[in-house]
């Protein structure tokens, strides 16, 4: 069994980290690709597209691959990722792409549409990671938060003491309850006078609630970000259908352009190359 690493709310860029390759997780099966190529990964070509913003189709020769024993690459078409270059047209695109990979005897210089197909992910060429690093800081900072509030939660009372031995009376007390001990006595001695307590008087509980429903806002509305209706509906009684379903509309815009540059990419690649691809919506 793979060592479990113990959880550390405190290390924000570990979290962050989680946080962003688990939504890529999720977001790995938004599409379905029909008739790739067999030299294509379906997975590694959406995890491109979603995490650099693009991805660059084109044909590779035997004579362009490296020999190597242990990776056996064949000819054929391809999902790559590379350098933009060339003055832009009139539209602001780019004229070629430069591709770099170990793999490659060189570098490969291919002109789009003419030698290379342009795939993009959203029509800025975006990606997920700079709105998926957002949402995660956001969460990550609220869930260390919320570690603390639930800690204050246990403190009901403060100990004092006046003198050394008092302070280390209370220190055994303490000691004893963090082992589950249920009962403790101390002898009594002329320090034990010097120990009083005091009420605690904490927000934490209060806070929690806020925190919660924080943390329910931002993962709500960063699934409905990515085309996902997830509810985050803050009233504390039963809502209506109606009130369910306002948000449906707004979630489907970067949705339907991500599907749209997808399916533009398949009629170019199916005319430059001779394929017969196509993308498909492939679940919530």
């Amino acid at each position: 069994m793979k060592e479990i690493r113990t959880y550390d709310f405190t290390d924000i860029s570990y979290n962050v980290k989680n946080y962003v390759e688990y939504m890529l997780n999720r977001t790995q099966s938004m599409f379905k690709w029909n008739n790739l190529p067999d030299t294509i990964d379906e997975r590694t070509l959406e995890r491109r597209l979603q995490e650099n913003g693009y991805v660059v189709f084109c044909e590779l020769s035997e004579d362009e691959i490296l020999p190597f024993e242990e990776i056996t690459q064949k000819p054929g078409i391809y999902a790559m990722s590379g350098e933009f270059g060339g003055v832009l047209d009139f539209n602001g695109n780019p004229q070629y792409c430069i591709v770099v990979h170990p793999l490659l005897k060189d570098t490969k210089k291919m002109y789009i549409n003419r030698e290379c197909v342009l795939a993009r992910n959203d029509s800025k060429m975006l990606g997920f990671l700079p709105m998926f690093s957002r949402y995660a800081r956001a969460i990550v900072e609220n869930d260390l938060s919320l570690f603390r509030a639930d800690q204050q939660t246990r403190a009901t009372a403060i100990l004092t003491a006046n003198d050394n031995k008092g302070i280390e009376s209370a220190r055994k007390y303490i000691e004893s309850i963090k082992k589950g001990d249920i009962a403790f006595c101390m002898q009594e001695t002329k320090a034990t006078p010097s120990i009083k307590t005091q009420p605690y008087f904490s927000e934490a509980g209060n806070q929690i609630t806020n925190l919660i429903e924080l943390e329910q806002f931002l993962k709500g509305s960063w699934f409905n970000e990515i085309g996902i209706n997830a509810n985050f509906n803050m009233k504390r009684e039963t809502i209506l259908e109606s009130e369910s379903d306002l948000n449906s509309d707004a979630i489907q815009p970067l949705v339907d352009q991500m599907l749209h540059e997808r399916e533009r990419a398949c009629e170019l690649i199916n005319e430059l190359f001779g394929l017969n691809v196509s993308v498909e919506l492939h679940s919530a």
